[in-house]
């Protein structure tokens, strides 16, 4: 079966039926992708399983009331409500409502069960297996990509099609969350600009430069050739979603990024920042979707990157990256352009990079997991001997 969608890192293959639902596979690889780039050189070995792991995990943990009852008790749980209480108390009191609702049912989405291959024929019945798979699969979701129009010879995205579908879709927004920020962050640059901080989830009363206990919460689109950062106004615009919908979107992702930061911090490590996918169900609630791992979050521990920044910051200092960077700020908005304008070509990441990455994984697996592997210390003189090389 050819898959549905092939993306730089997973394809999506169905339809299929995972205990008699309707179901899609993702099916991760060993490939990776930066700076919207799209495909890279080489690949990672292992990092597929681990990133389907990684996933299959937080979305059962996430799905289960008890293991939310386990975070309240946590001093990331007390910082969130700390935090909540610099907005109006209506907004807080919605906060701690959500609270009592995911100690109660749990987080909705969409992770039905680790499944072995992805399906071979259509409508293809796949048993659920509780061990470690390169495949989870899914609730179907549609994915209605916007329109380009053009009016008066000017293009525009418009998404009015989208907003009929009465099935469960994606909603066309990444959702950023922010505890902290790191060198060369994109926020302080767009919090410069007059009335940004008014139009995002940012409290009045928070500082600029963080750390924060409610996390500062942007949104960017998903579907666009380029991900552009969207004002709250103009997200419920393109996303169709009500005022009560997106205060429930707003609220789950900042009590999800709390739990997922309590999770983490358990190992040792730090969440800095990440960003979550959402989908609308046909009654009108929210569904988490997409997957949750080092690709989605910037991790620290120890002051080493245990992300996929660890890639990129291979590349930060080469020829590619300098031309890549200028032509996406000449144009913004059109990828096709600068990737056929851009002379030179990502280079492969040397032995000793692509090593510590593979192992960097596969440390995140097994920390989350509780089996023994490689100790911290010894991948951190690795960081540490690679640190030395680039100097």
């Amino acid at each position: 079966m050819n898959p549905l969608y092939q993306g730089s890192v997973k394809r999506v293959y169905g339809p299929a039926r995972v205990n008699e639902q309707p179901a899609f596979v993702f099916e991760f690889s060993d490939r990776y992708s930066i700076f919207d780039w799209g495909q890279m050189p080489d690949s990672i070995s292992g990092k597929g399983r681990a990133l389907s792991e990684i996933g299959a995990l937080l979305f059962e943990e996430l799905g289960e009331a008890s293991a939310w009852q386990a975070y309240f008790k946590s001093p990331q749980a007390l910082s969130l409500r700390k935090g909540a209480s610099l907005f109006s108390g209506e907004f807080s009191r919605k906060v701690n409502e959500w609270g009592e609702c995911l100690q109660s049912s749990g987080c909705r989405h969409h992770f039905l069960g680790r499944v072995k291959e992805v399906p071979q024929t259509e409508n293809e019945s796949l048993l659920v297996v509780d061990e470690e798979t390169g495949c989870i699969a899914v609730q179907p979701i549609q994915v209605m990509s916007p329109e380009i129009v053009s009016v008066a010879d000017r293009q525009f995205v418009n998404y009015a099609h989208s907003l009929k579908s009465t099935s469960t879709r994606l909603i066309p927004l990444e959702v950023i969350f922010r505890y902290g920020l790191t060198d060369g962050s994109s926020f302080l640059e767009s919090a410069q600009t007059s009335g940004y901080t008014d139009s995002i989830v940012f409290s009045s009363q928070s500082n600029l430069s963080g750390p924060w206990d409610f996390p500062v919460i942007e949104m960017t689109t998903k579907l666009e050739t380029i991900d552009r950062k969207l004002l709250l106004g103009e997200a419920m615009q393109i996303s169709g979603l009500t005022g009560e919908q997106m205060n429930a979107l707003v609220i789950q992702t900042a009590w999800i990024s709390s739990w997922l930061k309590w999770r983490f911090a358990q190992k040792g490590i730090e969440l800095i920042d990440g960003k979550l996918e959402w989908a609308i169900q046909e009654n009108g609630e929210l569904m988490l979707v997409d997957s949750i791992g080092p690709d989605e979050l910037r991790l620290v521990k120890n002051g080493k990157g245990l992300s996929k920044q660890f890639l990129r910051n291979y590349y930060l200092q080469s020829s590619w990256y300098q031309e890549l960077s200028a032509l996406k700020k000449k144009y913004p908005h059109d990828r096709m352009r600068w990737k056929k304008e851009t002379q030179s070509q990502p280079s492969s990441l040397p032995k000793d990079w692509k090593d510590v990455a593979e192992r960097m994984y596969q440390f995140l697996k097994t920390e989350l997991k509780g089996e023994s592997g490689e100790s911290f210390s010894t991948l951190n003189l690795s960081f540490e001997a690679l640190r030395s090389e680039k100097k």
